[in-house]
């Protein structure tokens, strides 16, 4: 991922992420963790050019939704974290946030 103007803001939401968001509008765009960066996908100008075929996509903490509302799509849905995410976020716990 390469920031073609300038970065968002990020705020530390809690001890292991790190949200950003644009720091113009104040539209949110994703999060970060020790070793990876999330995007949400609603943030991008096309979203309908991602390579959703090529990169893993889902729907975490879907218990979480608002019941009045669900996606178009066949995306697996996760009631928290997807099988065996918890296990190796609480291994990462504490580590520097890159990305």
């Amino acid at each position: 991922m390469t920031w073609l103007d300038v970065e968002p803001t990020r705020y530390r939401s809690s001890r292991d992420v790190e949200r950003s968001f644009c720091p113009t509008c104040g539209s949110t765009i994703g999060f970060h963790r020790v070793h990876e960066t999330s995007l949400c996908l609603g943030s991008f100008d096309t979203p309908s050019d991602l390579p959703v075929e090529t990169i893993w996509t889902g729907h975490v903490w879907y218990k979480e939704h608002i019941p009045w509302f669900d996606t178009a799509d066949d995306w697996v849905r996760h009631a928290e974290f997807s099988p065996g995410r918890a296990a190796e976020l609480a291994a990462l716990s504490g580590r520097a946030i890159k990305g």
